[in-house]
């Protein structure tokens, strides 16, 4: 029963170009975008340069992420290593390119040469036939357009500021119980640092001088605390506004009248990219580059990173690399969901890039009544197929809220922008009340920590317009102090990442050089080790995590010491590759069974299938695939007594699901979470079809365990 309750542990250790047929040079190879392919056109009778990104195919996959536990010296040794290995991928992926590049820069057919690591690219000013030359590189994964990214600011309005009272001019602060959590925990955000990618800061401003984390007692120290990647000032400026409205929203002290931020006592450093209301996408990937090493430094990298920025509602995936690179650090960012220009109401599916990104946080904003703006950007993700991931995730004060100004002054300010850095404020109230959440634990504890909110157009929750709902400030603290308190002691068994940590427990409680099962599973795909769980009730053995493509030596090794009877291989190729399953047979002389679906509803019901094939199986546990929380709360007890976990979706019940549920005859479904999780059209659903339901939740997701 341990060595199959300890297998479980091993889960948690866990994107066509149209082809021209003017540019017949360019239709051999699908490496060119749509926008270039056009831009070439263009040039056709021309020779000017092409602002280009080229992105590379990795050489190396950096395994190595904070984890919530690890303290502080190991946060930073973590995140040197992390750096170490995007450097040395980039160095390896770049070499031959740079050196064709640099060459042909000498000819003058290319200019202004960027390389970068939190994105493996390249940004290159470069003219028609060079670019044509690019398709000889097998080593590029893409080429797009170096294109225009936007500040998501809706409006000014600096009209009857002076005759707002007090209590009005701080609903943003009431509505949230922002006030309440400073009241009842003395939380503001102290010792947590918030940075801003954005058109700068006024760090003259009042309320913002002494919150810049490069002013203490008179004295200015950039280094570290700002850059410039637009005009290369010494110390912060904002020609445009946005960024220093943001960062009042966020960490503004008390002004004169009101008060003005989140969590005032929080420090602030930045990035200005944005020289008015757009940056090109290098100067983006430079800020996101400098922020997780500010001035050269990891350990001046911030705990939160305000993004009120957005591109189009597309599907280009190459900003989810920074977005990877930041969380694997334990840098938590917040994204705005994106503007509507113009009048009207933003649609479904609206939502920008890379708020729309799977594990971005975004949000959307609401005015003092709780309502939805009109120019809020709407989900579902145009990276989620099947239309059932819930995005924004939450929705902040962003009508009218007052704010500072670049003049010295205050304002009020509409836009997503001025919701999503009331999110990262109270993600520091949060920091600061527990700071060993990471950034997945942030994520899960603010939407469990959310206020539901429904209108005439989404009458259900949680809706791809308010997402989960606004946060409860007073309520998150509240929950990250429970989870602090209730942290119990344990032994730690550890490796350098996720994959060797597999190995350890691996090596550790099955110390006989013999099993008859061994698992193999992605670990970066949480839900297939999470679901695979319940298969060591009846065929016990231990799990080992690996990435897509490779097995490592380490993993090579304890395979060939566990010398499996069996080995069954959870997820299909895109989690996990042929040359796995190659490599695998050729240690242990054993054929993989691979167990795999679609997506992960799929391989959820396959794993059941598996387990039900030759066992008698009456209940499952059912879980949202899409969030981890509840699911883990209830994995021990699968394991334990062999209960199938099935993923579905929040409001329906999927078809693999049901056929599942149909086939083998499942008399009893327990949903694991409450309504926000799982809504009760599920419950109905399968109460229609003659099955028994229970739902197992409490009033947060701790309270569920």
């Amino acid at each position: 029963m341990k060595k199959r309750i300890t297998s479980l542990m091993l889960a948690f250790a866990m994107i066509i170009t149209v082809v021209l047929p003017s540019s017949p040079s360019f239709a051999i190879n699908n490496i060119y975008s749509e926008d270039v392919i056009e831009e070439i056109n263009k040039q056709e009778y021309k020779d000017e340069y092409i602002d280009i990104i080229i992105e590379l195919k990795d050489r190396i996959t950096n395994l190595v992420r904070v984890s919530s536990y690890d303290d502080e010296e190991d946060v930073d040794n973590k995140r040197e290593k992390i750096v170490e290995n995007l450097k040395l991928n980039r160095d390896i992926s770049q070499k031959s390119i740079m050196e064709f590049l640099e060459k042909e820069e000498e000819k003058g057919k290319v200019k202004e040469i960027e390389s970068f690591y939190i994105i493996n690219s390249i940004r290159v000013l470069a003219k028609k036939d060079t670019i044509e030359k690019l398709k000889n590189y097998s080593n590029i994964e893409r080429v797009t357009l170096n294109e225009k990214l936007n500040l998501d600011s809706k409006n000014t309005d600096t009209t009857d500021i002076v005759n707002l009272s007090s209590s009005n001019g701080e609903w943003n602060l009431e509505n949230t119980k922002v006030k309440s959590a400073w009241q009842e925990y003395g939380t503001t955000g102290k010792d947590i640092v918030i940075g801003f990618i954005d058109s700068g800061v006024d760090y003259e401003h009042p309320s913002l001088k002494e919150n810049w984390r490069g002013y203490e007692n008179g004295k200015l120290n950039s280094k570290g605390n700002w850059i410039d990647i637009v005009d290369d000032s010494e110390y912060p400026i904002d020609e445009y506004g946005h960024g220093t409205a943001t960062a009042g929203v966020a960490v503004g002290k008390k002004s004169s009248q009101r008060n003005v931020g989140v969590a005032p006592n929080s420090k602030w450093i930045a990035a200005r990219a944005f020289s008015s209301d757009y940056a090109l996408n290098n100067n983006i990937i430079a800020a996101g580059e400098w922020m997780l090493a500010p001035g050269g430094d990891v350990k001046n990298a911030p705990d939160i990173i305000n993004n009120s920025w957005g591109g189009s509602a597309g599907t280009k995936p190459w900003f989810n690399k920074m977005l990877q690179n930041w969380i694997s650090a334990g840098i938590f960012p917040v994204f705005a969901a994106g503007n509507l220009d113009g009048s009207g109401t933003a649609k479904m599916g609206s939502i920008e890039n890379p708020a729309s990104l799977l594990d971005s946080f975004s949000v959307g904003a609401i005015d003092s009544n709780n309502i939805i703006g009109k120019f809020s950007k709407k989900g579902p993700s145009p990276f989620d197929e099947e239309g059932n991931i819930i995005k924004p995730e939450v929705v902040a004060p962003g009508v009218n809220v007052y704010t500072t100004s670049k003049s010295g002054g205050y304002d009020r300010w509409t836009g997503t922008s001025i919701a999503t850095p009331h999110v990262c404020g109270i993600a520091a109230l949060v920091k600061e009340a527990n700071k060993t959440i990471g950034p997945y634990q942030m994520k899960d504890l603010l939407i469990s920590s959310t206020e539901p909110l429904v209108d005439s157009d989404y009458p259900h929750t949680p809706n791809m317009a308010y997402g989960y709902g606004y946060i409860n400030a007073l309520k998150a603290v509240q929950n990250a102090k429970i989870s602090a308190l209730t942290a119990e002691r344990f032994t730690r068994i550890s490796g350098s990442d996720r994959y060797a940590t597999s190995e350890k427990i691996s090596s550790q409680f099955y110390q006989d050089n013999k099993v008859d099962t061994l698992y193999i599973a992605n670990g970066n795909k949480f839900a297939d080790g999470l679901t695979m769980g319940p298969m060591t009730f009846y065929n016990n053995g231990p799990l080992i995590l690996t990435d897509k493509d490779n097995l490592s030596n380490t993993a090579k090794e304890e395979i060939k010491r566990l010398n499996p009877g069996r080995v069954i291989v959870i997820g299909g190729t895109n989690s996990i590759s042929d040359n796995i399953l190659v490599e695998t047979q050729n240690i242990t002389k054993v054929k993989p069974i691979r167990i795999f679906g679609k997506n992960r509803y799929e391989t959820s019901t396959k794993i059941a299938e598996d387990i039900s094939r030759e066992n008698t199986v009456e209940k499952i546990f059912l879980v949202n695939g899409m969030k981890d929380a509840d699911a883990i709360s209830v994995a021990a007890i699968a394991s334990k007594d062999g209960i199938p976990i099935v993923t579905n979706s929040d409001n329906k019940v999927l078809p693999s699901t049901k056929e599942y549920i149909d086939n083998n005859k499942i008399k009893e479904v327990i949903i694991i979470g409450g309504n926000k999780t799982i809504n009760d059209n599920v419950k109905k659903e399968l109460e229609n079809n003659s099955i028994k339901v229970e739902r197992l939740s409490g009033s947060n997701r701790y309270a569920t365990a």
